[in-house]
């Protein structure tokens, strides 16, 4: 039951040809509203991870880390 692969070969022009009308469609909502909806999005993620565990921090909550002098340079390393 196991054939050759069914291998296309199409150049870069070829295939950007074919997603043509392929973008899903992104509702009408204004540019304001939109850019505050991705604002709080990120705004709340990078507030979670502020207490979530980092393997990079030895497991501590960058929170947690920050509380000592060394735990201060991980996270300014982690965020680097």
């Amino acid at each position: 039951m196991v054939g050759e692969p069914l291998v296309e070969m199409q150049t870069v022009e070829q295939l950007k040809a074919s997603r043509v009308g392929t973008a899903p469609h992104m509702p009408d909502i204004p540019e304001e509203e939109r850019r505050t909806i991705i604002h709080s999005s990120l705004d709340r993620h990078y507030r979670n991870l502020l207490y979530q565990p980092i393997p990079m921090l030895g497991n501590k909550s960058p929170r947690a880390a920050a509380n000592t002098a060394k735990g201060r340079v991980r996270v300014v390393d982690w965020l680097k």
